[in-house]
Order: C-alpha cells, then structure tokens, then sequence
C-alpha cells in the first residue's frame, strides 16, 4: 500500500537524499497515521512489556475548568478508547492537524481538597472516568516523632479528632503540615509551622470564631501562659459606666506570641495536665521584685511578687535594660523569652557575691 506524505509532511515532498532528517513528525505520529489509513508496519510495534508508564498529574483539579482542561480528551483517556485499544479514537490538533491518540501507558491523577470545595461541583463527565479515593491526614507517619518532648503524631491526631467534631473530616489537619520535623526536630521548626500554616488555616475554618479554635488547641483548659490564643481583659465598667449594658463575650482576641517558643502550650495542647508534676524550676535567679524561673523544658516563667506574668517577654526586656543586657542577636533581631530569660540568669547569678 502507497500513502501520500503530504500530511505528515506539511505539505512537502522528500528530496531525493540519501539520509533525510525528519524533524517534521515523530515515529508516533507515523504508527498513528497508518493505523488511520489502515495500514500494517512491517516492523513489529513496541510490546507492552517495554511501554513504561508515565504518570501525569493535575494538582488542584477541582479549581479549574474542567472543559478547558481536557476538551476533546474527556472521551480518549477513557480506557476503551486509548490507542489500540478495541474502540480507540483520535483526534485532529488544531494547529498542527496531525492526529492524536492517548496511550495506555499514560496514567492521569487529579488531586483536590475538599475542603476547599465540595465535590458535587465536578463535572459528571470527569466523575465516570476517574476513580475517587481518599487520602486522609496520616498521623501514624509522624509516631515516634519528638520534638521537646512533644510527640508530633499524637499532637495531630488529638487535633483532627476535635475538628471532626466540631466541623467534619474534609477540615482535618493534614500529616505534611509538620514532615519538614522529620529532618530538623526543633521547637522553633515546630513554632514556624504552628503561626505561619495551623493557626492561619484554622482562623480561615472556623472564620474566626476564636473561641473553637481555643477548643482545639485545648487553650481553655490551659494556664495564661501556654495558650495560643486568649481573649483580652479589660475594665468594661470604666470604659462605658455602669449603666452601659455591654457585654465582655466581645472583648477582643489576642495571640500570645510567646506560646510559640513554650514546649507545655504544645504537650498540653494533648494532655491540659501534662508537667504539673514538673513544675520546679531547674534554675532561678531573683532580682527583686521579679524572680526568673528556667523550667525541665526550657521555657522561661517570669514572677512579679510571686505572681506568674503572661506574657513574660515585656518584663524580660525591662530588666535587660535595668542590666544593661543586650536584648537582641547580633544580627539585629530581637532575642526570645528563652534566650533571653537564660541570658539574665547567667546575669544575674554573675552579679550575685
């Protein structure tokens, strides 16, 4: 059988070369288009043995426009009609006119959160072709994995189980959130994640409703110190008189910045009980009247005429500058309650005779 070259060819004619350079159309573009034409190769096509798979994945897909995503493609990547197969079709390319069929070997992926959009706005077309499954948080991944003393697993799935009750399982943390520990287990890695991913994306869930996102992180169940998030104090009676009926459930929302750097806001986040029977301070030092308390983990608890002051870093600052200590890194950013409240210990103990 003769077939014009014509339409592979752009329209030209071979030379009369000895070697010709094709650079017009692929070896796939012939096979598809004598398979068109009807016509065998005698050289034997490639076996599925050697067809690698190639994976090809749509990220977000329930964003897009699922029309403009696929068009003509929604009925090739059907099984039935990829290349070779029993009812296999082809499509035209618009620009280039060459014929086009998808392989067997191509495997398409869509990812989605349905979260943030609900599943019955896909279109019916793409539900028959793809296969749905679940990929919920996995926070077994994550057992054994301590930071501080924190177990990071455990610490997601307490999380997620209070979700799922107070909103569903589609708004349940997910597991890669905190993988970046698995390589760099540290209490600041741990605080970055907390302020910069989990407290914005539950503001967004509950649509700041503040006081579920404390249900959450066990915030009402903690002390003043070790809450994320608390809701300001403040004298309604001299702001409005007496006879202002205002109610203090509007006070304003806070974010306690030092929670952050503080092991116990993340252990009782799990257990409201956690260290109450670690309280003494592995090191002090007292400069009347605030007394400087190191803790087992590491945090720093500041007292004013034995009362614990929240937030402690303010009172830290000012007796820096009581002790003309340095209250900041060299590179000019400021120090943390931790680094700063060791730093006074040494200096105060120092100063002691």
């Amino acid at each position: 059988m003769q077939l014009p070259i014509f339409p592979l060819n752009d329209g030209k004619q071979f030379t009369l070369k000895t070697v010709y350079s094709i650079d017009r159309f692929s070896w796939g573009d012939l096979l598809a288009y004598l398979e068109k034409s009807g016509a065998v190769p005698t050289q034997p096509s490639i076996t599925a043995a050697e067809r690698t798979p190639h994976v090809l994945i749509i990220d977000e897909i329930n964003r897009g426009n699922i029309s403009r995503i696929f068009g003509e493609l929604i009925t090739l990547i059907e099984p039935s009609k990829r290349a070779s197969a029993d009812e296999a079709l082809s499509v035209t390319l618009p620009y280039s006119k060459k014929p086009f069929s998808v392989p067997s070997n191509v495997y398409l992926i869509g990812t989605m959160n349905t979260a943030d959009r609900s599943l019955a706005g896909l279109d019916i077309a793409l539900r028959r072709r793809f296969i749905f499954k679940e990929m919920p948080a996995r926070p077994e991944l994550l057992d054994g994995l301590m930071v501080e003393g924190i177990d990071i697993g455990q610490l997601l799935r307490i999380m997620n189980q209070r979700i799922e009750v107070l909103l569903d399982r589609d708004h349940c943390l997910g597991h890669a959130y905190f993988m970046p520990l698995k390589d760099e287990p540290t209490l600041d890695g741990l605080a970055l994640i907390f302020r910069n991913q989990i407290l914005p994306l539950l503001q967004e869930y509950f649509f700041e409703d503040w006081q579920r996102i404390q249900w959450v992180l066990n915030d009402h169940r903690k002390n003043a110190n070790d809450r994320f998030v608390y809701q300001d104090e403040r004298n309604i009676e001299s702001l409005f008189g007496k006879d202002a009926n205002a109610s203090s459930n509007n006070l304003p929302w806070m974010i306690n910045k030092e929670a952050f750097d503080r092991p116990e806001a993340y252990l009782r986040i799990v257990d409201h009980e956690a260290l109450e029977n670690e309280s003494k301070a592995t090191r002090e030092a007292a400069y009347p009247p605030y007394l400087i308390r190191q803790m087992p983990s590491g945090s720093i608890d500041v007292l004013l005429e034995g009362q614990r002051q929240s937030p402690a870093l303010p009172h830290l600052r000012k007796l820096a500058e009581e002790l003309d200590v340095m209250h900041i890194y060299d590179h000019g950013g400021p120090l943390n309650t931790r680094e700063l409240g060791r730093k006074l210990i040494i200096e105060i103990e120092a100063s002691e005779p």
